[in-house]
């Protein structure tokens, strides 16, 4: 009470509620009140009381009233009018327990409907982070095929370009020799065998050089065929990461349902977006802008 009197002292003084607003609030908003006199004749009753009652209040003021089933007693001295009654409120508290029961069952439909979803979010959440988990393993696995692949394929266009050299330089010298030859021929006869003997050698390395060549076409080939497997297996893990990107989204969403009634699904749906990131980035690497670059190279 001295806490109460000190801050009503310092507070400014506001004036109280007029009578109008008092009448209102007892008849539209307060329980069922009654007043009666010393003889138990009804003065005073609001709407709640005449609600309870099931009669208008023409039928009960001046009425002699016995004993009421649903209201009770709560003083014999109560100043109304000058004189001297008595005042009795609603019963209420079986209809508050009635509605707190409703309330405590009401509760505990939602705390089972909270922990089914909660349930469901959890082996959403798991089941989408062992597949990114896969994923990922696989997407790493590619990762190291495609660079073995390439710097196969870089070998092999090395190769090709040193036996083209190789070719370009054969025929130059073949045709130089021939040319030798023939000036030869014309001078002196008697080399003729010799000549034909280095002719000889010359188209069997002319024909290693292209047995070369072949070989080296043979392995192109073969090296872009393994590629073209792997750029298929890509696209199909393309398609793997997508749909478990969707069932990520599945989960998010059933994550932001039950955000506002379980804090433990907020850290689950956290956990989906790093996933979520870490794939992204992961398959960034892999972009069509890379395949056609080596396709460009090739």
């Amino acid at each position: 009470m001295k806490a109460v009197e000190k801050t009503s002292a310092e507070a400014p003084a506001v004036a109280g509620p007029s009578c109008a607003e008092v009448l209102k609030l007892l008849e539209e908003h307060i329980p069922g009140v009654i007043v009666l006199d010393s003889k138990n004749v009804l003065l005073y009753a609001n709407q709640a009381a005449l609600k309870i009652l099931g009669k208008e209040r023409e039928q009960v003021l001046g009425v002699r009233v016995g004993k009421l089933k649903n209201f009770s007693l709560v003083t014999e001295q109560l100043d109304w009018e000058g004189a001297s009654c008595q005042l009795m409120l609603e019963c209420s508290a079986e209809r508050r327990i009635s509605r707190l029961k409703l309330e405590l069952r009401k509760a505990m439909q939602d705390l089972e409907e909270l922990a089914t979803v909660r349930s469901a979010v959890e082996r959403t959440a798991l089941d989408a982070e062992g597949r990114a988990q896969e994923m990922e393993g696989f997407l790493e696995q590619m990762e190291a095929q495609q660079s073995e692949l390439e710097s196969r394929l870089e070998e092999l266009a090395g190769r090709e370009q040193e036996s083209q050299a190789e070719w370009a330089l054969i025929e130059s010298r073949l045709l130089e020799k021939i040319q030798e030859f023939q000036e030869s021929e014309l001078r002196a006869a008697t080399r003729e065998a010799e000549n034909q003997s280095r002719i000889s050698e010359l188209e069997a390395t002319l024909q290693e050089s292209r047995d070369e060549v072949t070989i080296a076409r043979y392995d192109l080939n073969e090296s872009l065929e393994k590629l073209q497997t792997t750029r298929e297996k890509l696209a199909n893990a393309e398609g793997r990461v997508k749909d478990a990107a969707d069932e990520l989204f599945k989960a998010w969403e059933a994550a932001e349902v039950a955000q506002s009634k379980v804090q433990n699904a907020e850290e689950l749906r956290e956990k989906a977006e790093k996933r979520t990131a870490e794939l992204e980035a992961l398959m960034e690497k892999f972009t069509p802008e890379d395949d056609d670059t080596i396709m460009g190279f090739l």
